[in-house]
């Protein structure tokens, strides 16, 4: 809540206001405490905000100034086709998608820099998968001595 003497926007920027549209206004909101544009509304016999003036960090008290007549500009309807609108839209969203490609891409190069055996051992312990392999090569071991090989598919004699 707003107290105090009620600022008023500048002489100036009313000026540019009406000359944008006579039938936008800039009051001061002592409930919000910032400025407020509002525009006649078609429905019911009030107004209806449009737009709401902030202070540079997000919230607090900012005089109107040119920067809030062009922002009422781009949201106008009629000052910017509506192919046009979505043209950018299309453009900014190719773009997004081009970065987050070449963002994946670079996250996936940077991890495939690690070796064969890092990459396993980081999937085994990750996963909990058992043991982690040795980087250096690896030599079964040879058997010593008289080895038995048993078949299952000869018969026992007994």
């Amino acid at each position: 809540m707003f107290t105090g003497i009620t600022p008023s926007p500048d002489s100036g920027f009313i000026k540019n206001l009406k000359k944008f549209d006579p039938k936008l206004k800039c009051q001061f909101s002592r409930k919000l405490g910032m400025f407020v544009i509002t525009q006649p509304n078609r429905l019911h016999s009030g107004e209806s905000v449009a737009g709401i003036i902030e202070g540079d960090d997000g919230a607090g008290y900012r005089q109107p100034d040119n920067r809030d007549i062009q922002a009422l500009r781009e949201a106008d309807f009629e000052f910017k086709d509506h192919k046009k609108r979505i043209l950018e839209g299309e453009e900014y969203m190719l773009k997004y998608r081009k970065d987050e490609e070449a963002k994946n891409r670079e996250t996936i190069r940077d991890v495939t820099k690690d070796d064969k055996y890092q990459s396993r051992n980081s999937l085994i312990k990750a996963y909990n998968l058992g043991k982690g392999m040795s980087p250096y090569r690896q030599v079964a071991p040879k058997p010593q001595g008289k080895v038995f090989k048993m078949s299952w598919d000869t018969p026992v004699s007994q």
